[in-house]
């Protein structure tokens, strides 16, 4: 063990899994790199792992006050909140509080505290309750003609919420299970990019900010070869598997899209061609046009500055965009939809404009507005170097386009990664070795596993060395060829 130590670092990871089904599986691991890959992975597989199990397993771990050695630390106890988050006269909202019974779930409670609106409450037939597309932390209330509205800490399952009513006492209480994005329905799949809207704020909730006069540009002759790989990273270790057996969801079908488009965005300056394509919902069109590839090193990513604008027939703008050429890529209504929801977020991302009093998203009944009326028309200076969109100028807002990728506390990818590593390995293995690797590193290094201490020269070439016959033994098949041409 001492020798794996001095050659293979170790790291302790935790894999949270499914929250709603309550597994977190911590394992010890070697730390990726080919030496170490070449070296263990015959006895401890692709992931290198040492130790694997589950949390609640006490047979193999212990939940201790402190790190074994030092004394017990003497925590600072910070006071939760008060239980009332929101009180007017008429009634009070609690603050939520986590509870588990089936799975993790939220539950606030609303009082009633006047005897008008307690005889609403209890003469009321069918209280209703919604998920606001606005938010995933937002469930809405409906009693009579009043919305009583329901704030979350955490994206809650919105379809499966429960309601409890005490019709004589004066309350309701809604119970929400948490949303994982993978498995429900509702709560991130339904609005998986939302834009905030709150008194005159409209903002993002979980997209970082771009301002593309700041970030550097990806030049045509650029030598990007990691470009393939990154995209291929859009997909996590189920979407893959899903993918090999035909089953697609919109969120995939998303990703399929955006690396086609990615793909082809580096194509158009060979061509001198720019990318425009177009996602069509029914009878309406949004058109996406794009005027460069940039770097984002605070996402450690690329972004694509686009133009898009949306039409139905008949309109000024539909016998404008007659005159572009574009492709028009095939998707169901459901994946349509979900381009068009992302579509208000991908605009907020890079505005640099106020949003104005009549904003169509601070005023609009609409629960849902892809383009607001405030960002349209508000050109960079690349958009005007290509003369067939300059007739669309006065329509088209500024939107940035990224490729969108798994959250490793959701989804797991290390399986891409492992296996891509092994495939690595092998083409190593099979290569013969170079004459020029071997000054890269001490002379007397053991050609299996680097080894410096003890190591003896092969009695068939005298050029590499082996700390010992479990070495040279398994690295004759690549060390076999140079040997037998230098005897």
């Amino acid at each position: 063990m001492a020798r794996f130590i001095r050659f293979a670092p170790l790291r302790v990871c935790a894999d949270h899994g499914n929250i709603s089904r309550g597994g977190t599986t911590y394992f010890a691991q070697f730390i990726y790199g080919t030496r170490h890959l070449k070296s263990f992975r015959a006895d401890y597989g692709p992931n290198l792992e040492i130790f694997k199990a589950k949390f609640d397993n006490s047979s193999k771990i212990q939940v201790v006050e402190s790190i074994p050695g030092s004394t017990i630390p003497n925590p600072t106890c910070i006071p939760s909140p008060e239980d009332i988050s929101e009180s007017i006269d008429e009634i009070t909202i609690a603050r939520p509080k986590l509870r588990f019974v089936d799975k993790p779930a939220f539950s606030v409670q609303i009082t009633f505290l006047t005897e008008p609106d307690r005889k609403i409450l209890s003469t009321a037939g069918h209280i209703g309750l919604r998920q606001t597309l606005s938010s995933p932390c937002i469930i809405t209330i409906i009693v009579g003609t009043t919305d009583h509205v329901c704030q979350f800490p955490f994206p809650v399952d919105g379809k499966s919420a429960k309601l409890r009513i005490a019709r004589t006492s004066g309350w309701i209480e809604v119970v929400a299970p948490l949303a994982v994005a993978i498995f429900e329905s509702f709560g991130y799949e339904k609005t998986p990019w939302p834009v905030i809207r709150k008194d005159d704020a409209v903002t993002n909730w979980n997209m970082s900010n771009i301002n593309f006069s700041n970030l550097p540009r990806i030049e045509p002759e650029s030598s990007i070869s990691w470009y393939g790989a990154h995209l291929q990273h859009m997909y996590s270790d189920r979407e893959r598997q899903q993918r090999m057996i035909g089953n697609t969801d919109p969120v995939m079908k998303f990703k399929e899209c955006l690396i086609d488009v990615f793909g082809n965005i580096t194509l158009f300056p060979s061509t001198n061609i720019p990318v425009r394509f177009a996602i069509k919902q029914g009878d309406i069109l949004v058109l996406f046009l794009i005027t460069g590839l940039f770097l984002d090193p605070a996402s450690h990513n690329v972004v694509a500055e686009a133009y898009a604008v949306e039409t139905k027939p008949n309109t000024k703008v539909a016998s404008l965009i007659k005159k572009v050429d574009f492709m028009t890529v095939s998707t169901s209504l459901e994946e349509a939809r979900f381009w068009r929801m992302a579509l208000p977020a991908m605009i907020e991302r890079c505005r640099d404009w106020e949003h104005k009093e009549n904003c169509e998203h601070k005023n609009s009944t609409d629960a849902f507005i892809s383009i607001c009326s405030c960002g349209i028309g508000k050109l960079g200076s690349d958009f005007m170097k290509i003369g067939e969109w300059a007739d669309l100028g006065p329509f088209v807002a500024r939107c940035a386009l990224s490729p969108v990728f798994p959250a490793p506390f959701v989804e797991q990818t290390r399986q891409h990664t492992s296996s891509s590593f092994g495939n690595m390995l092998n083409m190593l293995e099979e290569m013969p070795t170079p004459s020029g690797l071997q000054g890269r590193r001490p002379s007397n290094a053991c050609h299996g596993c680097g080894r410096l201490d003890g190591t003896k020269k092969c009695g068939g070439c005298g050029r590499v060395y082996y700390c010992g016959k479990d070495c040279q033994r398994s690295d004759w098949k690549r060390h076999k060829p140079s040997c037998q041409k230098s005897r």
